[in-house]
This record gives C-alpha cells, sequence and structure tokens, in this order.
C-alpha cells in the first residue's frame, strides 16, 4: 500500500464539491487520481459504476494509461477477494468507461446527436492537410466576393493588412484571428464584443485600456520611486557632495510622487504633468570624486529614463485623438466581425460537401448540443446537457491548466454544479500557443478556499507540494531560481511557498551537486558551439568514469552514457551529424 500524504488523501477523498487539486511536478497526480477513481467505484456503502464518471485526460496515451491504472487496481482486489462482485461488476464496465480526451467524448457525442445539428451521421474527422486547403478555398471565396462589390469600408480594412497588389498578409490575420475565436465557446458573438470595445462612444477613461494603462504606468513609477530611495541609502554622510546628492535625491522623489498622484486625474492632465517634468542636475564639486557617484548616476539614469523615454511611448494621443482614432477603426473592426462570419458560413458549407470536420467544429457542436439562451441572452444548459447531467456522478479532469473557454464551458454544461475534480500544475502550463487558456486556473485557485473536511465548501483547493521524483537539491535550486524570477506579473503567479517543490522522495545521500550552473565566457558564435560541445564531452567522460552512482528503480548503479540528455532551445543551425569533435584526456 502506498503511504499517502495527508494532502493526496484529501484529494483522493475528498466528496460533496468541486475541488481544485494544485499538482506539483513528480507530486504523484496520477497515482492519487486513479486511486480517487478506484475508491469511488468500490465503495463499500455507495459503490458508483465506473461508467458513470467521466474522466477527461489530456491525450489518448494518458486515458490508455489510467484505464490499464484501474484495471491493475481492480485485478489487486479481485486477487485478494475473488469473491468481490462488485470489483468484478467494475472490471466487465470499464471497457465502457468514458475514460478519453475532451475531443473523443465530443466526437461520440456529436455522432449520438448528428440529427439534432443537421449534419451527416458518417462525417469524418479532417487531417491539417485537408483543413488547409478548405480554409485556403473559402477566405478566397468570400474574398473575392467582397472585392467585387467594391465596398469602400471593407477595401481599407484590407489595405490596412496588406501589401500593395498582394494581399497574403491580411489572409494570414484572417486564419489567426479564426483558429484563436474558435478556442471561444461563441466564437462570434466574443468577436463582436471585442469589437465593441472600440466603439467612439466610449471614452478613453471608460474604456477597458485606461486601467491597463494606469497600472503599467503606477508600477514603473513605483519601480523608479523604490530605486530614488536606494539612492538615498548610497549616501554616505562624510560625502563632501552629501548634502547636494541629498538635495537632488528629495527633488526626484517630489517628482515622482506628483507623477503617482496625476494618475488618479484625467488623461490629458497627466499628460501635462509628464510633460512639465524636469530633474535637477547632480550635484558635482570641482577636483572631487564622491565615492558613489558612479552607481548613483546610474541609478538615477534609469529613473530618469522610466519618465522621460519609456512612459511616454504612452502619450501618443490625448483623448480627443483616441475618439478619433476610434472613430476610424470601429467600422473596420465591424467588418471585420462581418467578414469573419462569411468565412465560417463558407468553409462549414465546404466541409459539409467534404463530409468531414475539424475537431474544433466537433467541440462547438458539442457546445451546441449542450447549451442553449434564456431570454436575456444567457447561457444554459440544454435539454439534451440536463440528461447527460444525471447519467455523470463525477467529472475528472487532468492536466486542467491546459483548458480553454469552450472546454470550461462544456465541463460546466455536463456538471451538476459540485461534482467537478480538476488537476493541474499552472507551472507546467506550456500549450498557450495551442490557445490553452491558464487563468481559467489560476482564476479558480485565486477563488476557492483551501479543502478541510470539518468546514467543507462546495468550492475547496488542495495543494500537492511533495515531489518525490527530485532531489532535496534539485528541489531547493529549483525554489531558488523560480522564487527570484516568477511572478504574478512575470509567469501569472507568485512563485512562493504554496507553489514551492517539496522535498519528499527517499534517495541516499551523495556528496555530487544535484543542480550546477557552468558559464562558458569569451566564445562566440561557431566557437561556443564548439567549445560547448567538448565542455559537455568531457563533462559527461568524467563523470561514468568516475562511477559516479545514480538511482535506477529501487536501487542504485554506476552512470552510464545513456543516462545523459542534453537539452537544446534550438537544434537549428548548432548541432552538426557529420561532426564530431575529439576528446583529448
Amino acid at each position: 500500500m502506498p503511504q499517502w500524504t495527508q494532502q493526496q488523501k484529501n484529494a483522493i477523498n475528498a466528496r460533496n464539491g468541486n475541488i481544485l487539486v494544485s499538482a506539483a511536478a513528480g507530486s504523484g497526480k496520477t497515482a492519487v487520481l486513479v486511486e480517487r477513481v478506484k475508491n469511488i467505484i468500490t465503495d463499500k456503502e455507495n459503490p458508483v459504476n465506473v461508467d458513470n464518471l467521466l474522466v477527461v485526460t489530456f491525450t489518448n496515451a494518458a486515458a490508455a494509461e489510467m484505464k490499464s491504472r484501474i484495471a491493475a487496481k481492480l485485478e489487486d482486489m479481485i486477487t485478494e477477494n475473488p469473491q468481490d462482485v462488485n470489483a468484478q461488476r467494475q472490471m466487465s464496465l470499464l471497457s465502457c468507461a468514458k475514460i478519453c480526451t475532451v475531443d473523443s467524448f465530443c466526437l461520440n457525442l456529436v455522432k449520438d446527436h448528428f440529427f439534432n445539428l443537421g449534419i451527416g451521421q458518417d462525417f469524418t474527422v479532417l487531417d491539417q492537410a485537408e483543413l488547409n486547403i478548405l480554409s485556403d478555398s473559402a477566405i478566397d471565396n468570400v474574398l473575392e466576393s467582397y472585392y467585387a462589390e467594391g465596398d469602400e469600408i471593407f477595401l481599407s480594412l484590407a489595405r490596412l493588412f496588406s501589401q500593395p497588389k498582394d494581399d497574403s498578409a491580411f489572409v494570414s490575420v484572417i486564419k489567426k484571428i479564426y483558429t484563436y475565436i474558435y478556442a471561444q465557446p461563441f466564437p462570434f458573438r466574443w468577436l463582436r464584443e471585442m469589437a465593441e470595445l472600440y466603439n467612439p462612444d466610449i471614452p478613453l477613461e471608460k474604456s477597458v485600456w485606461y486601467s491597463y494603462l494606469i497600472e503599467e504606468m503606477k508600477a514603473s513609477l513605483e519601480y523608479g520611486r523604490e530605486l530614488i530611495l536606494k539612492c538615498r541609502d548610497l549616501l554616505q554622510p562624510d560625502d563632501l557632495l552629501f548634502d547636494g546628492y541629498s538635495a537632488n535625491l528629495a527633488d526626484d522623489l517630489s517628482v515622482y510622487d506628483c507623477l503617482l498622484s496625476a494618475l488618479d486625474q484625467g488623461w490629458d492632465e497627466i499628460i501635462t504633468a509628464f510633460k512639465n517634468v524636469s530633474f535637477s542636475r547632480l550635484a558635482n564639486k570641482r577636483g572631487y570624486e564622491s565615492p558613489v557617484k558612479a552607481e548613483l548616476s546610474a541609478k538615477r539614469d534609469i529613473y530618469k529614463g522610466i519618465v522621460k523615454e519609456d512612459l511616454t511611448a504612452f502619450f501618443c494621443a490625448g483623448q480627443a485623438d483616441y475618439t478619433e482614432d476610434m472613430k476610424l477603426l470601429y467600422p473596420l473592426f465591424k467588418k471585420l466581425c462581418e467578414l469573419m462570419e462569411a468565412v465560417d458560413a463558407e468553409l462549414l458549407s465546404l466541409k459539409a460537401e467534404r463530409g468531414g470536420y475539424s475537431f474544433s467544429d466537433i467541440e462547438h457542436f458539442a457546445i451546441r448540443l449542450l447549451s442553449d439562451f434564456d431570454e436575456n441572452g444567457n447561457v444554459i444548459k440544454s435539454e439534451i446537457a440536463a440528461d447527460l447531467q444525471n447519467d455523470f456522478y463525477e467529472i475528472l479532469i487532468d492536466e486542467y491548466q491546459d483548458t480553454n473557454e469552450a472546454q470550461e464551458l462544456i465541463y460546466s454544461m455536463l456538471s451538476n454544479g459540485k461534482n467537478c475534480f480538476m488537476v493541474g500544475d499552472v507551472k507546467q502550463s506550456i500549450y498557450r500557443f495551442r490557445l490553452a487558456m491558464p487563468q481559467i486556473f489560476i482564476q479558480k485557485r485565486n477563488r476557492f478556499a483551501y479543502y478541510n473536511r470539518e468546514t467543507q465548501k462546495e468550492n475547496a483547493k488542495i495543494i500537492l507540494d511533495k515531489n518525490f521524483r527530485s532531489r532535496e537539491d534539485i528541489c531547493s535550486y529549483v525554489n531558488y531560481i523560480f522564487s527570484a524570477f516568477m511572478s504574478s506579473k512575470v509567469g501569472e503567479i507568485d512563485y512562493n511557498r504554496d507553489e514551492f517543490l517539496n522535498y519528499g522522495a527517499d534517495y541516499s545521500k551523495s556528496s555530487v551537486p544535484s543542480a550546477q550552473i557552468k558559464i562558458l565566457q569569451n566564445t562566440k558564435g561557431a566557437e561556443f558551439d564548439e567549445n560547448e560541445a567538448l565542455y559537455i564531452a568531457k563533462t559527461i567522460r568524467s563523470k561514468v568514469e568516475s562511477g559516479e552512482m545514480v538511482k535506477d528503480g529501487d536501487c542504485y548503479r554506476p552512470i552510464q552514457y545513456g543516462d545523459f540528455a542534453i537539452l537544446l532551445r534550438s537544434v537549428k543551425n548548432h548541432i552538426q551529424d557529420n561532426k564530431s569533435i575529439k576528446v583529448k584526456h
């Protein structure tokens, strides 16, 4: 039996509410997920059939592994107790269990309800090559008809993104927008809402941009103000320029305080405040060099540059200029919405003729099946969703940090409001380029209360922060690096003790450092690649020849060449298969 930590036990046994599990790397989240499923379906008082669970994994391979692990757990139970009728029943139902990717779930749902959508039952899933051909055809057809109409707003839109006699950049923009909006549950509703942000009837200070501008400016000014205070700490009372420097910094601090106060006024007033800024000349004394002058001047140049250079880029337009810009842009964005809807209609028509759809289309077909709108335009569950909701005792979602808004709506339509178990780690979200939206995970983590069995809330979070994969020094090294660089502003989370990797493994002590940083200096270009490769080769051979021990399963053995991995940001122009480097003794 595994020795579960208390937090793992909580994740396995928590019931009757939405549970968000933030599982650090190596924290055993898959084992916890499998154990939770096993406990639910083999509960002695209230067993739930495995086909009444929806377990969503990120890949088909992960789904297969999940089924295999659950089957192994059931086999162990049957071997231990051949009379366990329920375990035998769950084993027989496992092949029908909905343990799959969200794409697979949506595909089966759409095939079951094709008639409601008005599509053919025998549709196929298009591969990327077919999708590219149909997409190009749809965009060409729509653009050709728009060019023929000669609408001036459309022509202005095309010129905005195109080179003379070449609209390939415009086509590229259409494709990017189309891909992006389909990560939203209702793509064109969302796109129209975004276009309204450019409505000239909304003044700058009421716009969505204004709060962003003020927030960015305030952060920059507060950083500059901290630099001034650090400069003040540099001053030495016995310095002949102490009084002069003190006066300089007092003036600088006053400038910054005035600018921070100006942020509470109107935009034009802020522009005026910045235009009127002047910094005093740094005090000096003929024939005397202050010991702090160099550092003081360097820091002063930084915070002066923040005001005089960095933030001036924000003042490209006053309120009147902004309104005029919106009057020009708003019709273009409205036309863009119209164009995108025309492309969508044409593309769906071509796909219907072909009898095939993309996984993104199928996902949105599922949304159409599961959702509806009330008289106020609010999203509500469809009759199909209400029926399916009763089929699922619980919805368990793995790799939840890589969910997007469209998928999140699907889960909410299938849920009864308190039966979602979501597992993930926002620090491992790497699929934003595939339109994953880690902010969904972050918002829930910030909103949910910590799980407490005695006072359980409907929404609770559990932190799995024990790392059972790495040595203690590795965990400490990772925590040290990321706590210095990762914040809510840079990386969207504060890498604090809630995010730390806490050592939980059982490795024997070793005198060999678990992590090292080596920096090669005074070498550039191709010479750098060769020197770096030479250093790596020497390091690897040295470790192998020293007989350094590594853990392999439950045992330790001497390190081998096959134990090493060399990771590069890009292999292009850095790896040459036909070139070898000789390592001299």
